[in-house]
């Protein structure tokens, strides 16, 4: 009996019997990923679905829309408010007209930095957060995904609540003779400023979720930063009150909505580059957090 060779499996397989006849099977596998990034799939591609599903998620749950709503109704109602109160007295309305229309963003910045903190710290409480990293594991993707549309959202919103803000107080300023007038030199500045000082206490908020991770925890630490920290420098001594009291987050606030920023505070334009400043740090905080902790 003749010994006849065995067949070797290798070169016996026909060229056109991989996935797709006559292309290597490296051409057609899926996209691998290594080492936190996408590969064989351009990045332009994994970011806008990573856009398209937090845009998904920010519209499916009630908190986005109550805390949206808020803010809006904070925004004008407190305009309203004021500057009917003002109009009543028939006298000095005390302050610049449209600082008086935008008062309420000191209320309503509470409001967007809730919807913050909750467009991440809910992820993590609830797990899903896992999912998300699953879906995209590059988690600079995920976070410059949810910040673009948290800003996208924000800035949108604010703006038309500080525009209706501004338009309904001056009505009702007309009494007094005092009103101002978009037409009017800074107008646009101080609605367009008031729209950014929202949507970087945003930021903010959304940095501080990402970093600290717990819902009650973050709203703590931002709400210590824009309300406590305001309150306790009060009580420093006045030299050391000159070098922190500009910096502060509601100091920058009455920079950005007055024409004649207070002595002690800086120009409305450094004082929302400043606060980009403190979004890109708490961003980046955040991201820190979420390469080197666990989901």
């Amino acid at each position: 009996m003749s010994l006849q060779p065995e067949p070797d499996p290798i070169e016996d397989v026909p060229a056109d019997s991989g996935p797709v006849a006559g292309v290597p099977v490296e051409q057609t596998s899926s996209p691998t990923v290594a080492g936190g990034r996408w590969f064989g799939r351009p990045a332009v591609d994994a970011f806008g679905n990573a856009v398209r599903s937090e845009w998904t998620k920010l519209w499916t749950v009630r908190s986005t829309y109550w805390t949206l709503t808020a803010a809006f109704v904070i925004t004008i109602g407190l305009a309203a408010l004021v500057c009917a109160m003002t109009a009543r007295e028939h006298g000095d309305i005390g302050g610049e007209p449209a600082a008086m229309s935008l008062t309420g963003i000191f209320m309503a910045q509470i409001a967007v930095g809730v919807l913050g903190v909750l467009v991440i710290s809910s992820e993590y409480g609830s797990g899903m957060i896992r999912t998300t990293f699953a879906a995209v594991p590059d988690r600079l993707v995920v976070l410059a995904a949810k910040a673009v549309i948290f800003a996208f959202v924000v800035t949108v919103g604010s703006f038309v609540a500080c525009l209706a803000a501004f338009v309904l107080g001056q009505w009702l300023l007309s009494p007094t003779g005092r009103q101002a007038s978009l037409g009017d030199a800074g107008m646009i500045r101080i609605i367009l400023g008031a729209t950014a000082y929202l949507t970087l206490i945003g930021l903010i908020a959304l940095g501080l979720g990402g970093l600290i991770r717990h819902t009650a925890g973050a709203l703590g630490v931002l709400f210590g930063l824009m309300v406590v920290l305001q309150i306790v420098t009060q009580f420093f001594p006045v030299d050391l009150q000159e070098r922190v009291v500009p910096y502060l987050p509601g100091t920058m606030a009455v920079s950005i909505i007055t024409v004649s920023p207070p002595s002690m505070s800086l120009s409305a334009g450094a004082s929302v580059a400043v606060l980009g400043v403190y979004a890109v740090v708490a961003l980046l905080l955040a991201f820190w957090s979420m390469v080197l902790r666990d989901a």
